[in-house]
């Protein structure tokens, strides 16, 4: 089975011919998802929306599971390796055990799922909160959605956003990236709550003091579930003794978007070569990040844009030809200039 991202649709990137074909392969035999974090939660919520029996596990019971070598079970399981950050080591334990790829497991690259993305960070007071509930009501419907990012950068829309959320979160997996700027942004009382964090301090400029007093007071949340992750530069993180919880795009330059990016590089105003720390690829997260919505709850044609992924298309026009070929327009301008997101 191989339906890797490179084989999605630019445009229109809802596939459920794996998720069919993992159950027919799986009718005789147990699925079982391996993972702790976000990846695995996603696949886990997916597969049990459209009928899959799965079984969730930590990346330690799969060792112990494998190296026990449980002969009472007849077929062997099939895996999914659903844990990015132990892809290396879950091979590793696969290959010591004579497990075989395709066969005996199958990677999270080859399963493709779309995320879908509320980009409120241009929203600075009020949250229709009728809107949000309409939305998250319709791509609940979405047989191919692991999850919901939710990009918060003002702190008092928090509590309207969680009203919503509250009513969704049994059904969607929710994931908070925040944009925090002030020292009240209220992170603790959501990280407290069980929703996934990722707390971005690339593109805020916070003062590391404030930066600091953050990490200090989530330090041992953050050591201790998976589902929580922080994003900073080197500069940073050298200056605050902390480590990546995750490899960013671009390291020297990291945009809120990439609008600017974009005009700048067609107008060769930089040095392609100097600003970028990593080779770049073929393949963007951005194109499973679907359907995106903005502030003002109409579709926009990229997460990684805002004036030029702007549409008055609303959630209703999401296979829409005419929105359809203005996604596929951006994605090919971007992947074209090499600007695409490779992780």
């Amino acid at each position: 089975m191989s339906l890797g991202y490179e084989l999605c649709e630019l445009s229109n990137p809802f596939d459920i011919n794996w998720v069919i074909a993992l159950k027919r392969r799986t009718l005789d035999r147990a699925l079982i998802i391996v993972g702790s974090g976000v990846t695995a939660d996603e696949y886990n919520k997916l597969l049990t929306a459209n009928n899959v029996v799965c079984t969730l596990i930590s990346v330690q019971d799969f060792k112990n599971r494998v190296c026990e070598k449980n002969t009472s079970e007849h077929p062997e399981p099939l895996f999914i390796f659903a844990s990015p950050s132990s892809g290396g080591i879950l091979n590793s334990i696969a290959k010591e055990a004579n497990l075989l790829p395709e066969k005996d497991y199958l990677s999270y690259h080859q399963l493709i799922r779309n995320r879908a993305v509320f980009d409120l960070r241009n929203v600075t007071d009020q949250v229709n909160q009728i809107e949000f509930a309409k939305v998250l009501n319709a791509i609940c419907k979405i047989n191919t959605l692991g999850g919901v990012d939710i990009l918060v950068k003002t702190p008092c829309i928090l509590p309207l956003i969680d009203v919503c959320v509250k009513m969704y979160e049994s059904r969607l997996n929710i994931k908070y990236v925040l944009y925090p700027s002030v020292k009240d942004f209220a992170i603790k009382e959501l990280v407290l709550h069980h929703y996934a964090m990722e707390i971005n301090f690339i593109n805020t400029n916070i003062p590391h003091e404030i930066a600091k007093d953050f990490l200090s007071t989530l330090e041992s949340y953050l050591l201790q579930d998976p589902k929580a992750y922080v994003l900073m530069t080197n500069e940073q993180m050298e200056m605050l003794g902390v480590r990546n919880h995750h490899r960013i795009f671009l390291d020297a330059y990291h945009p809120e978007y990439y609008d600017g990016l974009l005009s700048d590089f067609e107008a060769n105003a930089f040095d392609f070569q100097t600003c970028y720390k990593v080779k770049p690829g073929k393949f963007c997260l951005s194109r499973r990040m679907f359907p995106v919505i903005d502030g003002a709850f109409k579709l926009k044609t990229c997460s990684l844009y805002e004036n030029l992924s702007l549409t008055d298309f609303s959630i209703e026009d999401l296979h829409n030809d005419t929105f359809i070929k203005l996604r596929q327009q951006l994605c090919v301008r971007c992947s074209a200039s090499g600007l695409h997101r490779l992780i």
